[in-house]
């Protein structure tokens, strides 16, 4: 699994009168990320695999119950690839002005990550084993430079020690400085 991995997304009920859990796996290649308001990619994580409630007008369709119910849904990581890839969801529609708008929101990331904080747990232990295959070293940054409507992208990657910007036909040696 180079870049697929597996999500595990928990439904259950809050309602006593209908009972209910569900578990659905899916694959991903990518985990798309909010950054508005946050600070930090750990930030960005728990707030991808907290639970919610899905209540209101936003209740979740029960098949078994032939009606709409009141749940709690979370999704966590189960299985990882090798190459792990975030998105940083930086456009978003604005509805009062009727555009698409970039968030040029600052967002701090490591150079080293454990996921283990993020994965699927049975009884307080990781599925699946050991901490040990979870730990990423950061490898590339795909940057856009300009609004949402118009841009150009280059990117950072990792060669050995060295970090190197890929921008158009040009291809710079830069401090890794630069990066973050």
């Amino acid at each position: 699994h180079c870049f697929t991995g597996t999500l595990e997304n928990h439904i259950s009920s809050t309602e006593e009168e209908f009972p209910y859990e569900r578990t659905i796996h899916e694959p991903f290649i990518n985990i798309s990320l909010d950054i508005r308001n946050k600070k930090h990619l750990s930030n960005a994580l728990d707030s991808y695999t907290k639970s919610y409630t899905l209540d209101d007008d936003n209740k979740y369709y029960c098949e078994q119950y032939d009606r709409k119910i009141r749940v709690k849904k979370q999704q966590l990581l189960k299985e990882l690839p090798r190459n792990l890839v975030f998105v940083l969801n930086r456009f978003e529609y604005d509805s009062s002005m009727h555009q698409r708008k970039k968030l040029n929101d600052y967002l701090e990331f490591p150079f080293e990550l454990n996921m283990q904080r993020w994965m699927v747990r049975r009884d307080g232990e990781l599925e699946g084993g050991s901490a040990k295959n979870l730990d990423y070293v950061l490898t590339g940054v795909l940057v856009h430079s300009g609004v949402a409507e118009s841009g150009h992208y280059y990117t950072y990657i990792k060669d050995g020690e060295r970090w190197l910007e890929f921008n158009d036909t040009a291809v710079t040696q830069r401090d890794v400085s630069m990066v973050s």
